[in-house]
């Protein structure tokens, strides 16, 4: 591998620890080409690559054989003649080290997977009563709260051309395993490792260090356990020119460097004051992309050296200033992820590689050491020794550092220490994990408290942004401080974007203020899976209030009818010192499920308790109207379009929280379009994009858009012309096809799954492993910066749109407008599914076109999806994001063939109910036996909806009760595959085959007493009825459940006489209450005892009510143009309705019996 002309063959490359040296490959040296370009990897963008100048003519390269006595001595490799370390390296980086099988699947590796299912089964440390406390009560400060999204994120640093070897193997075989670890704790496990990924485009604009330090800084606020890798070499690393330089500096610089005679008109055309920077500073001018790089980075070269030589004569003595231009990116992120962190000996972690004989000229390369010309940079040397002979033992504990030397220079060498290395990172990881999970981890999962507390925190992100809106909070604050209690919720109402969410978070916040003692419940619709529909809404919000004013929350019920009425009763527990404060925002976000949207659960009709607050919030929407008849009209509070005059304030708060302004030519352009638009929100995305601004920059109309819509498609077109539309759709389309949002390793995942994507990626060079760049994404986000939010879903963090018009304008531009609606939602489903756990085929571009060409099995790194994480399916150790996710995508590309295969598997069924997800189960279900014929899946709905309140009492039923169903049935089925059911059976001695003969296909119980009167819906899909308990029902036909109920009909009871002729009888005996669908199906009428005709919707909303001066109506019916109806009375007559106006037809002579008033009813019906 060395570079002269004459070279003994190659021994054949193995790892030591294999016993079949044949079983292993080892590719042909990594081309200098084929490496993308790293930070600190200019040099090599400066000047050729130094060739190596060791004579070695004549020499020639042989192993030694080993003595017998030594051959269980794996760590000595002999050779004559060392080959250069980078060779070496290379070589190593590129090989499979251990090819026949992954780490956790190696015996000597299962230990500490075994060891994590025993530390989750371990008991639970409890969340402190004052915190749960703090929680329910919705304090806006909370003690001791540990985080609920519980995560390892560990920033992995080193000088990157010198630890390619290193890092390759850590990411294709350490990381999926302590992936796979910590997924069986419970925990995400994630690596921002900046190898790779650094474009041109991340050079140009000089943004990677600041990117480096903000990723550290997230890690080591957010990891449990390791937090800062880092690797060290003979190499310092970059040390980067800076891209800003503060104005009083640079004018030091400059003055010094004329003052010594320089020439200073580079310095001066490179570096330009921004004054929209507070305070003003100078910036380095980005690449051009039509600019010749060669020039331009020797340009850099010597403004770096100017700059340099003027810090150490005029800022020596100030180390906080004279460091900034002399360290490297490496010591920089050093500094940042462990000799600042408090918490660095459970987070921090050294690797001091060292490489023997580095100083023999052989070894000279500038991928390996600091060079300058053809010698080692010496300034860089020094520093390198000082920061690990000092500097790390100054700071790090001996504990909390490794060092590893590397003694024979060759192949052999060097892939049996590079494994030892990956092995000790491997165990010392997960040691640190197994640590910090054991003392404060492993926390009880109390998914109420995870609920609320995301809530919470989402209300103190929203009030960071808010502005202005003095007269609204002036009457929100009156009617919190209204001691007469008007009975009513307070609605605020508003266009998108008018800033109704923020608003409701800063009420809340005053509401705590004016009483301590309250409870404040925060929920803002549709933002975490247990808001979007009203069951787990209202499930959600009773069992808070239970919890807060010490109720038994065992009582709270489950189903949507008689949480409505508990959740009344509820709000009787305020009291004048423990007022009650509700906050529910975003109405309009409820599914339509229950008929929630109908907000028949809030039973508005009635007035609030005395010390009981509702505040309400909605768009122009179903809800708002719903609303605006049952809430005076002084209890709404509509935000109004802001004002001309109070742009420019508002725009210049929001920059300067940023540490940014405008200049006044820009301001205008920016008022000029806020004119149209006069929304906070349009302000918000206004200031993110004016913060980019410089104020040298020309800025005019076309910079900027009048229009939300238009200012987010903006951003999103500076994205995919930085990063490239590819990558960036597909990203985006995944998150926005996503049911409850992706976490950083899963987006990751699926884009390494996607191979258009990949192609657009890997076009100059291949990557050790095909899967994407982790900084890649990672650039992506910090540009989208708030408006992309974290939030929880069952137990990871994922990445959700901050507003509803972010996601109506990708879901638009990346989903319905391009092909990617249907592959989106398929990628998702194959992901979650665990279709690409052992790899993905793939045909190489240049063979795509070779119909004959098969594509190559190649590993992407995704982990498994197994139901339970954990050996013999540990208790609760739930894949959540699996059965949440999956369902959602399958029913999204109408798979039915999948669709069934996963939701007829028991183990699923019983997986999802043991999550808490039977419900959502059940509606998946059903929403799969509508779009499809298979009558096995309305079977399966049948049989789950009529087991579903035992089941979710006691899931592990489900085995029990398929048991007893018929041989045929699918439930019955899917448990005779199963080789040993995991619960002891009981069988059926009546068992039968016959499902065929059984007349009764559906059997709808819910009427207390006889039911009188029903009728299909013309399309056969509903059922209404009424009864002689006085309930109007209407009936799902496909799943037997109650749509709606609807109890104000009248029942037989002691009434007072109607007048004097019936004085002989005052009591009613018998009740018809008839009822019928519409034609259409839209509407159902029903008739009362009391002669009042009464038009309900199809979903048993009244709307209208129409009484007469007859008696009891015994049957009614719709005329075929469905703008009538006509009904008979128990007093012979019969009425024709046309809504409004009414015709009367009279029968002079009793009709008598009912079959003729019913033959009456015909022929009048008949006539119109």
């Amino acid at each position: 591998m060395g570079s002269g002309s004459s070279k003994s063959p190659k021994p054949k490359s193995e790892p030591v620890t294999k016993p079949k040296p044949d079983t292993v490959s080892v590719k042909a040296t990594a081309n200098a080409a084929s490496i993308p370009k790293q930070v600190d990897d200019s040099d090599d963008i400066l000047k050729d690559k130094i060739k190596h100048d060791a004579d070695e003519k004549g020499i020639a390269s042989t192993e030694t054989g080993k003595s017998a006595d030594k051959e269980n001595e794996p760590e000595v490799f002999l050779t004559e003649v060392p080959e250069p370390w980078m060779d070496i390296l290379n070589e190593v980086a590129d090989c499979e080290l251990w090819p026949e099988n992954k780490r956790s699947e190696r015996p000597e590796w299962r230990e500490n997977l075994a060891k994590a299912d025993e530390l989750f089964r371990a008991p639970k440390i409890p969340i402190s009563l004052k915190t749960k406390t703090a929680v329910y009560n919705g304090d806006l400060v909370i003690p001791d709260l540990p985080e609920m999204n519980k995560k390892v994120l560990v920033f992995v640093s080193s000088t990157f051309t010198d630890t390619k070897a290193e890092r390759n193997n850590l990411m294709k075989d350490v990381y999926p395993y302590v992936r796979e670890v910590c997924r069986r704790l419970g925990l995400e496990f994630g690596t921002i490792d900046m190898r790779w990924g650094v474009t041109d485009e991340a050079t140009k604009h000089h943004s990677t260090v600041k990117m480096c330090l903000d990723e550290i800084q997230r890690c080591v606020k957010e990891s449990y356990g390791p937090a800062f890798l880092c690797i060290l070499g003979h190499k310092y690393g970059y040390r980067p020119i800076p891209a800003t330089i503060d104005e009083s500096e640079y004018e030091k610089i400059l003055a010094c460097l004329i003052n010594n005679n320089h020439d200073t008109s580079l310095l001066k055309k490179f570096y330009h004051l921004d004054k929209n920077s507070i305070p003003p500073e100078y910036v380095l001018r980005s690449m051009s992309d039509d600019e010749d790089q060669t020039k331009w980075w020797q340009d850099i070269e010597v403004i770096h050296e100017q700059i340099r030589e003027a810090v150490a004569e005029c800022f020596q003595n100030k180390p906080e200033i004279y460091d900034k231009y002399f360290v490297s990116v490496t010591e920089m992120e050093i500094q940042e992820g462990a000799f600042k962190n408090s918490k660095r000996d459970d987070q921090s972690y050294f690797m001091i590689r060292e490489l023997k004989d580095i100083q023999n000229r052989i070894h000279y390369n500038r991928r390996l050491r600091d060079m300058k010309g053809s010698e080692v940079d010496l300034d860089a040397y020094e520093r390198l020794q000082c920061l690990i002979q000092k500097k790390l033992p100054e700071n790090i504990r001996e504990e909390n550092r490794k060092t590893f030397i590397y003694e024979s220079a060759n192949a052999k060498g060097g892939m049996h220490y590079v494994s030892k290395f990956c092995d000790h990172v491997c165990r010392t990881m997960v040691e640190m994990i197994f640590d910090n999970f054991q003392r404060k981890g492993n926390v009880e999962d109390n998914t109420d408290v995870m609920e609320i507390v995301q809530h919470l925190k989402l209300a103190g992100d929203k009030r960071t942004l808010f502005v202005g809106r003095e007269k609204e909070l002036m009457e929100i604050n009156k009617y919190l401080i209204d001691k007469s209690g008007n009975g009513k919720p307070l609605v605020i109402s508003g266009s998108s974007g008018s800033g109704k969410t923020a608003l409701m978070a800063v009420s809340a916040q005053k509401g705590k203020a004016i009483s301590k003692n309250s409870v404040c419940v925060v929920r803002f619709i549709g933002t975490t899976s247990q808001s979007g529909s009203v069951r787990n809404l209202l499930l959600s919000v009773c069992r808070q209030i239970a919890y807060a004013y010490g109720q038994d929350v065992g009582l709270v019920p489950d189903s949507t009818r008689e949480l409505a009425d508990y959740f009344r009763k509820s709000l009787s527990n305020a009291t004048k010192t423990s007022p009650l404060i509700i906050h529910l925002d975003s109405l309009d976000q409820l599914s339509a499920d229950d008929n929630g949207r109908k907000l028949d659960w809030l039973k508005l009709d009635q007035d609030l308790p005395k010390h009981v607050k509702l505040i309400l919030s909605s768009l122009e929407a179903d809800t708002l109207y719903v609303l605006q008849k049952h809430v005076p009209e002084k209890n709404f509070i509509n935000i109004i379009k802001l004002l001309p005059g109070e742009g420019p304030d508002i725009l210049q708060k929001m920059m300067k929280v940023k540490g940014r302004k405008v200049a006044e030519s820009q301001l205008k352009v920016v008022m000029d379009a806020f004119l149209n638009t006069p929304l906070p929100l349009y302000l918000s995305l206004a200031s993110d994009i004016a913060c980019k601004w410089r104020s040298y920059d020309n800025i005019d109309a076309n910079d900027i858009s009048n229009t939300i819509k238009g200012m987010i498609t903006l951003l999103f077109e500076r994205l995919e012309k930085m990063f490239g539309a590819i990558f960036v759709s597909h990203a985006l389309a995944f998150i926005t096809a996503s049911k409850d949002g992706l976490s950083q390793n899963e987006l990751e995942d699926v884009l390494s799954c996607d191979d258009k994507v990949l192609d657009t990626l890997f076009q100059y060079w291949t990557p050790p492993m095909r899967r994407i760049p982790p900084l890649l994404w990672l650039r992506v986000r910090k540009e989208l910066g708030q408006y992309l939010s974290e939030r929880g879903s069952d137990g990871v963090t994922v990445f959700t749109w901050f507003h509803r018009q972010f996601k109506e304008t990708a879901y638009e531009r990346y989903l319905e407008k391009s092909n990617m609606n249907h592959n989106a939602h398929m990628a998702l489903a194959d992901y979650f599914d665990g279709k690409w756990t052992n790899g993905k085929g793939y045909i190489a571009k240049g063979l795509q076109s070779n119909k004959d060409a098969k594509p190559v099995l190649k590993d992407r790194g995704i982990p498994k999806q197994p139901l339970t994480f954990g050996d013999g399916a540990v208790v609760n150790n739930i894949n959540r994001r699996k059965i949440r996710e999956l369902p959602y995508h399958l029913l999204k590309i109408n798979d039915i063939t999948r669709i069934t295969e996963v939701f007829f598997n028991l183990e699923f069924i019983l997986t999802k109910f043991t999550a808490g997800m039977g419900h959502e189960f059940y509606s998946e279900l059903t929403e799969a036996a509508k779009i499809s014929d298979d009558k096995n899946l309305i079977k399966m709905v049948r049989f789950i909806g009529a087991n579903l309140s035992f089941l979710l009492r006691e899931p592990s039923a489900v085995y029990q009760l398929a048991s007893q169903q018929n041989k045929s049935h699918p439930a019955r089925q899917q448990l005779e595959l199963l080789k040993e059911p995991p619960l002891t059976i009981l069988k059926n001695i009546t068992d039968s085959n016959d499902s065929e003969n059984d007349a009764c296909e559906l059997t709808l119980q819910g009427h207390e007493k006889s039911p009188l009167s029903c009728d299909f819906s013309p399309k056969g899909d509903r059922i209404v009825s009424t009864s002689i308990d006085g309930c109007l029902r209407i009936w799902d036909v496909l799943t037997g459940s109650e749509i709606a109920v609807n109890t104000s009909l009248p029942s037989p009871m002691d009434m007072a006489k109607k007048d004097e002729r019936d004085h002989v009888m005052n009591m009613r005996v018998h009740t018809a209450n008839p009822c019928c669908f519409s034609r259409d199906g839209k509407t159902i009428v029903v008739g009362t005892e009391d002669a009042e005709i009464v038009l309900f919707d199809s979903d048993g909303t009244k709307f209208k009510s129409e009484p007469t001066e007859n008696d009891a109506v015994t049957c009614l019916q719709f005329s075929p143009d469905n703008t009538s109806v006509v009904a008979g009375y128990k007093n012979g007559n019969i009425n024709v309705f046309i809504f409004k106006s009414e015709i009367t037809i009279r029968v002079k002579e009793p009709v008598g019996p009912l079959p003729n008033l019913i033959l009456k009813l015909a022929s009048v019906l008949g006539a119109l």
